[in-house]
């Protein structure tokens, strides 16, 4: 990225000079920005002036017809990676950055007085040319930071989930550290909402369809939810609601130690359910007995023909022996 035009004799001024447009970007951002305007002290004021400084570097730079140097760049995108550190949003940031470009050119506009109205676009263009670069640099660092958190949280809940829905179940306080750790309550009860055939997009849209206290996360190739408080009026209607587009399963409520339980029953359940709305395993248990066993399903339909082909789940039908042997 180069300017327009030969700008070389502005680049020594801001070089000998620039902390006087250092200044005026201090001032228009503290104007205007919300974020800027608390004293420019600690590490925080330390940051904002390295900020501010490697800018009027850089445009220097950029106003001589050099590329811009790789370390502005990280500079601006370490300023958006810090906002996501601090819990801060995006906005913020951004408005600096449109506030800065402001403040930059009412200054370099005073010293091209002299120029002509085509040399005044050309720098005009040139300047905001180079802090849109600025802006967009800050932004894919927020964007990279956000990724990063995100998968390291993903990856923080798949290991508590894991750990949570082993069997046999890990020792109480082996899993109470864990849930601390982690920062979650599960409370008394906890219930497995299980979906078939995981994405790792799904994660985030099942989220948006749970109670925000779900623990969320991928184990054995099956989309997990671990529900706390599963037999909440609210939550069973919810459920019915979900309207999901592969098949899912509710395993039992369980006390939240013994929650690998629920996940292995919903995990019978999934191969069972069919699309839209979670299968409820409390409520087909002989199902998934018939289905987890496949010699009493055979026994129990030789011996008892009509009754129990009412309690087959789908896809079981054991045939019946050849010889008519009913023993």
């Amino acid at each position: 990225m180069k300017p327009g035009g030969s700008w070389g004799w502005l680049a020594h001024r801001l070089r000998d000079r620039g902390d006087e447009l250092e200044v005026a970007l201090l001032e228009a951002m503290r104007a205007e920005v919300e974020l800027f305007a608390r004293p420019l002290e600690g590490g925080f004021g330390r940051d904002v002036r390295a900020a501010v400084h490697a800018s009027v570097i850089g445009l220097a730079d950029h106003l001589h017809g050099h590329d811009l140097d790789r370390s502005t760049i990280d500079t601006h995108r370490e300023n958006g990676r810090r906002e996501v550190r601090l819990a801060r949003p995006l906005s913020g940031l951004l408005a600096g950055y449109r506030a800065s470009q402001r403040g930059a050119w009412r200054t370099i506009a005073g010293y091209a007085a002299d120029a002509s109205p085509g040399e005044l676009a050309a720098l005009a263009e040139a300047v905001m040319r180079y802090f849109d670069v600025l802006t967009a640099a800050a932004a894919e660092g927020f964007a990279e930071e956000t990724a990063r958190l995100a998968g390291e949280s993903q990856r923080r809940a798949d290991a508590l989930l894991a750990l949570l829905v082993r069997t046999p179940a890990a020792d109480a306080p082996v899993l109470q550290h864990a849930v601390d750790e982690y920062g979650w309550r599960p409370g008394a009860q906890l219930a497995a909402l299980l979906v078939s055939e995981s994405r790792e997009p799904d994660r985030a849209q099942l989220a948006l369809r749970l109670p925000p206290d779900a623990l969320i996360g991928i184990h054995a190739d099956l989309l997990c939810a671990l529900l706390p408080d599963p037999k909440s009026p609210g939550l069973a209607r919810l459920l019915a609601r979900l309207d999901l587009d592969r098949p899912a399963a509710l395993g039992p409520s369980l006390p939240w130690t013994q929650v690998g339980s629920s996940f292995a029953l919903a995990a019978r359940g999934v191969r069972l359910a069919t699309p839209r709305t979670p299968y409820v395993c409390d409520d087909h248990l002989l199902n998934l007995w018939l289905a987890g066993d496949p010699l009493v399903a055979q026994r129990l339909t030789d011996r008892c023909p009509v009754y129990i082909q009412r309690f087959l789940p789908t896809g079981v039908a054991p045939q019946r022996r050849r010889n008519g042997n009913r023993n």
